[in-house]
């Protein structure tokens, strides 16, 4: 009864559309939206990627992540196309996962001055789990926060990583929450 009164409703339709207009634009280059914007004729978009990877770090933060980034991947991976991979789970893996990794890494091979034994543990901890698991990104911002120029080299990774990503949208796909060389085999991206 239930699936009778969604089809008849239309409702299967509308989400079947917004699903594609979400999926359309997380998959657009930067060229697309500089086009898009009207303004391909002075700017090709370049810069897009790198703005886009620090508003998805800021936006992890302040916790967007869960409400905006998740429900955008999940649509991505559920749109069931070849590649079977997402955008912007490629970008949650290089802008979140790996810099996270990369923090918690540093920090055990050149303990910070003041470091406790908790951050140690800390960054044990975060640097196995987002490298096996992809889903401890949390462990790099007490770290972050402590020190500006952390916090900065992590946006300016965050956000190189995103322009990469956007070089080819279309062509680098994964998603966290896999095991990292998994991702990368997951990312379809052979070039």
């Amino acid at each position: 009864m239930t699936g009778v009164f969604l089809a008849l409703s239309g409702i299967s339709m509308l989400c079947g559309s917004v699903s594609a207009a979400v999926v359309m634009m997380a998959r657009s280059s930067p060229a697309q939206i500089a086009s898009s914007l009207g303004c391909s004729h002075i700017w090709d978009g370049t810069g897009l990627g790198f703005l886009f990877g620090c508003f998805f770090i800021y936006g992890s933060k302040v916790g967007w992540y869960h409400k905006v980034f998740l429900p955008v991947i999940l649509i991505e991976l559920a749109e069931g196309d070849t590649s079977g991979g997402s955008t912007w789970g490629a970008v949650d893996e290089c802008a979140l996962v790996l810099v996270s990794a990369g923090i918690c890494a540093a920090n055990l091979a050149c303990p910070p001055p003041l470091a406790t034994a908790g951050d140690v543990a800390m960054s044990r901890r975060g640097l196995a789990t987002n490298l096996l698991y992809g889903d401890f990104i949390e462990a790099a911002y007490p770290f972050m926060e402590r020190s500006a120029v952390v916090n900065a080299c992590a946006y300016a990774a965050g956000g190189l990583a995103t322009e990469i990503v956007y070089r080819s949208p279309n062509a680098v796909r994964s998603s966290a929450y896999l095991l990292i060389p998994a991702a990368v085999w997951f990312a379809g991206d052979r070039v």
